[in-house]
């Protein structure tokens, strides 16, 4: 836990909300090896909008939300939000 306290303090703030655009190598490499994976660019450009905006969010919680009760239901919000609306992109859930 050290080392990620450690590392978040080192790539700033702008890191910690463009960090999450890493995930995006996943599909990418699965696209290389797989035909399973078909994502176009606006997928690429959705999903990394998702992400930027999820992670500005989490960090705007966790620097200006004091009550660690409330910080906590915030960030299960955004969190679930953030997953019902991936799955509602990926499958039409709703």
């Amino acid at each position: 836990m050290r080392f990620l306290t450690q590392f978040f303090h080192f790539i700033g703030p702008r890191g910690r909300i463009l960090a999450p655009l890493t995930l995006l190598l996943i599909p990418a490499v699965a696209m290389i090896y797989t035909d399973a994976v078909d994502w176009s660019p606006l997928d690429f450009m959705v999903m990394g909008a998702m992400l930027i905006a999820v992670g500005w969010a989490i960090n705007w919680s966790v620097h200006y939300i004091p009550n660690k009760a409330v910080r906590r239901i915030v960030l299960a919000l955004i969190i679930g939000l953030f997953l019902l609306l991936w799955m509602e992109l990926a499958i039409g859930l709703f």
